[in-house]
């Protein structure tokens, strides 16, 4: 520790300031009684020291040598650990914004010297939104009021995975401070995580999630049919919205009078409260072909908990999803998880019963979490999946009805760049056509516009709209008879289907030894 480290903390006002802190931070740790001590110190009465009104149990030479003995100990260094489920960067983010919050300014970092050179110290780079990063301290920090030293590190806990950790060289004498101190980061990771009520992905992949913005899709330009719209805000949206009248609801509310608007009482004269039952999280299902807005959808309940104080997280199908969920349940908030392409979970054995157990089990605790999951490929869902409480709800992403046309023509066709158009006959001519092929033929009707009518800027018309579409047609007819996941034969099925159930279901013995007389033995 240079001179100029321990300047920074030798003004008078910044030790009184540090005085009152450190009291504060032994409060926070339970009191000014120190550890293992025969010795207590008290805020009042002078500097009397109080021994036993019989010498004979402690004379003045065995309590002098006993202090002696205190004042050794409380000089002596002891090590202190923390170790916090939260990624590295949040608990940096935390330990930092303690510390400052309390001094006014950081720990000092400090050179690290090894066998092969030294290292200097560090600043770690955290981002806390997508477009927003600070730099905070890492590695090896210096305090010189207490001549201690923190070290910042990473860890990788079995059950969570990368996690954050505080290592601390102290005196004795300020056990009670350091405890305090590491109480109060903890506190702030736990409600102020920088990854509640954010939009992220790849939670578990790297060391910080990678925060995205789902602002970037436009809703106001997604349209769906009426009954999948209806569909998505009652299973989805609008219990993203409402969660907080529906808690309120669950906790019980008092009935009023239909026509006076009074509380109604019963015959003691207290209020009639009443209670719901209504379940926040949802495991819901969207499925359908591409592009009729499933990812769309999703998006979309990423901008809804972004409003409405929810964390959301996509993950993909092959990441350690066990590791996921307890990410979500260690930053608190209510939150949604999408799963997209679900049906490859299946593929694993168990792993999509074990995922909606682990769901089952956080709703047990009074957590808020709403699945949902998308699929192209719905007829690879085992039947069990699909009803009970594994799957809520499912959404059939749907093609576009006339009413869904019309609503996507006027959102992306303004009204000054077409004619009144026949509806109908621009449904006819989208048979079949998903929302985002109906998106990428409109670009082409101005097109046909000029061709029309030899001009620039002359507004749309029905025919122009129905040519698009005509020229559009054998395009879409050759993207879907084209497939992306091959039929399997119907032999190859059935024998796979059957290995994995005797796989499920028996275990195999090898006794002997390996050669032309081992026994193979198949046990139920």
């Amino acid at each position: 520790m240079t001179e100029s480290d321990i300047g920074m903390w030798s003004d008078k006002t910044m030790k009184a300031t540090s005085k009152k802190v450190d009291d504060f931070l032994a409060d926070i740790a339970g009191g000014r009684v120190t550890v293992e001590s025969a010795f207590e110190y008290r805020e009042h009465g002078g500097i009397r020291i109080a021994l036993p009104q019989v010498p004979t149990k402690m004379g003045l030479k065995k309590a002098a040598n006993m202090l002696i003995a205190q004042a050794e100990a409380e000089e002596a260094t002891y090590e202190y650990n923390l170790q916090i489920k939260c990624r590295p960067g949040d608990g940096a983010f935390a330990f930092n914004k303690v510390f400052k919050e309390l001094y006014g300014m950081t720990a000092i970092g400090k050179e690290i010297r090894g066998f092969f050179g030294s290292q200097p110290p560090e600043l770690k780079y955290v981002q806390t939104s997508p477009t927003e990063r600070v730099q905070v301290p890492f590695g090896m920090l210096a305090f010189p009021p207490w001549g201690a030293q923190f070290h910042l590190s990473a860890y990788m806990d079995s059950d969570y995975g990368l996690s954050f950790n505080v290592h601390v060289l102290a005196k004795k004498k300020y056990e009670r401070q350091v405890q305090g101190l590491l109480t109060l980061v903890e506190q702030y990771v736990r409600q102020h995580s920088l990854y509640r009520n954010k939009a992220m992905r790849g939670v578990v992949a790297g060391e910080e999630p990678e925060f995205y913005n789902p602002y970037e899709v436009n809703r106001h330009t997604v349209v769906y049919s009426q009954p999948v719209y209806e569909a998505l805000v009652d299973q989805i949206w609008g219990l993203i919205e409402c969660a907080d009248l529906i808690r309120q609801s669950n906790d019980g509310y008092e009935v009023k009078d239909k026509e006076t608007g009074e509380t109604v009482l019963d015959e003691h004269g207290n209020p009639v409260v009443e209670k719901t039952h209504i379940r926040i999280g949802n495991n819901v299902l969207l499925h359908g072909e591409n592009g009729t807005g499933k990812t769309l959808a999703a998006a979309i309940t990423g901008q809804f908990c972004l409003e409405h104080d929810w964390t959301f997280v996509e993950a993909r199908w092959d990441e350690n999803l066990p590791m996921v969920l307890r990410f979500v349940e260690k930053v608190g908030s209510p939150a949604v998880v999408v799963i997209e392409d679900v049906e490859n979970l299946f593929t694993r054995t168990n792993a999509m019963k074990e995922l909606l157990n682990e769901f089952d089990g956080m709703r047990t605790k009074g957590f808020d979490l709403m699945l949902l999951m998308t699929s192209n490929h719905v007829g690879e869902l085992p039947k069990s999946m699909l009803g009970g409480h594994r799957i809520d709800h499912t959404i059939y992403v749907s093609d576009l009805d006339t009413e869904g046309v019309e609503r996507l023509v006027n959102v992306l066709v303004p009204a000054s760049q077409r004619e009144e158009l026949d509806y109908e006959q621009l449904h006819s001519a989208y048979e079949g056509f998903t929302p985002s092929w109906i998106v990428r033929n409109l670009d082409d009707v101005g097109k046909h516009s000029i061709i029309r009518t030899k001009k620039i800027g002359q507004p749309h018309s029905t025919e122009d709209f129905v040519r698009a579409a005509h020229a559009l047609r054998p395009a879409w007819t050759l993207h879907q008879e084209a497939t992306d996941r091959p039929v399997k034969p119907a032999l190859e099925t059935l024998l796979s289907n059957l290995m994995r159930e005797a796989i499920e279901h028996h275990w195999v013995d090898l006794s002997g030894e390996v050669g032309e007389t081992s026994d193979i033995l198949v046990r139920d």
